[in-house]
């Protein structure tokens, strides 16, 4: 009986050493496929590229304004002077660079014509000057006008899309701002021989310490900046609608007084200040070549 259980003994812990044997077998089989199977998909890992790396962000791009000329002519006017606004033409011609770095120059000629406020003080003054108090000629002829205007500057396109009307047509469109220099010809009727109180006097009487027969000193070229903003809408590849409001910042003296209460009631230089003289153009914007670059 004794010698039955050692047997059975044995054949039981046996059977248990085989299976310890097994267990450890197929432990360390499944760790030695775990780390080929990490091993290969790092190395897969490692091989892997995003299709997409160095790809562009939008494939197919119009780009309306990239390396080409737009030339613009517009019609153009000003509408915060306060004796006498500003109506004329002006013509743009504009290089983009990028699709949205630009650099132009801009030019314009008009003519003048009496505000509200113009013409509200000369129905009040006399024909004829009294004491210091200008006639209607001497107030008209202090008063500048601007002939010309002209710019130098860069514009920047940061928003550009495309606009759908009920489904039965888009256009596209642009908003971009502009800054650079600025300058303004400014004339005057102010006429030296028209001044003189004395026919016979050889000079006018400004020396005297009447500002009413003193050179204005508003005329001539006036620099400064321009800043500005407008926006496009492309009918086409070629074609469009541009509109632009800009600030021309010099230094004038628009109605040519003695701003500056100088002792001597001379009108220089000193009485001339900062102004802001503020423009809207509206013109038609014709790019060439006629078709725009396509992206890859």
């Amino acid at each position: 009986m004794l010698e039955h259980n050692q047997t059975a003994a044995s054949v039981h812990y046996g059977l248990r050493g085989r299976r310890g044997a097994g267990r450890l077998w197929s432990s360390g089989f499944g760790a030695a496929l775990a780390a080929l199977l990490l091993l290969g998909g790092v190395a897969q890992a490692a091989e892997y590229r995003n299709p997409l790396e160095g790809q562009p962000a939008i494939r197919r791009r119009l780009e309306l304004r990239k390396n080409r000329f737009e030339i613009t002519p517009g019609f153009m006017f000003s509408f915060n002077q306060d004796f006498r606004q500003f109506l004329g033409g002006s013509l743009t011609l504009h290089y983009h660079i990028t699709d949205w770095l630009g650099i132009a120059v801009q030019g314009a000629y008009g003519i003048n014509y009496d505000t509200g406020l113009t013409q509200r003080v000369v129905d009040a003054l006399p024909d004829r000057q009294r004491g210091l108090q200008p006639s209607k000629d001497q107030f008209r002829d202090h008063l500048g006008d601007i002939r010309y205007l002209f710019s130098a500057y860069i514009s920047v396109t940061p928003f550009s899309g495309r606009l759908a009307f009920f489904n039965a047509g888009s256009v596209r469109y642009d908003f971009y701002g502009i800054a650079g220099l600025g300058a303004l010809v400014l004339t005057n009727r102010w006429n030296a021989n028209a001044q003189r109180a004395d026919p016979n006097d050889p000079t006018p009487n400004c020396e005297s310490g009447d500002p009413n027969r003193c050179n204005p000193n508003n005329d001539g070229l006036k620099l400064g900046l321009m800043v500005g903003g407008g926006a496009h809408l492309y009918f086409t590849q070629w074609f469009g609608l541009n509109f632009e409001i800009r600030d021309y910042i010099t230094s004038t003296n628009p109605g040519g007084f003695d701003v500056n209460g100088d002792p001597q009631r001379r009108i220089t230089a000193a009485d001339q200040t900062f102004t802001n003289n503020l423009f809207v153009t509206v013109g038609l914007s014709f790019l060439v070549p006629p078709r725009a670059r396509v992206s890859r």
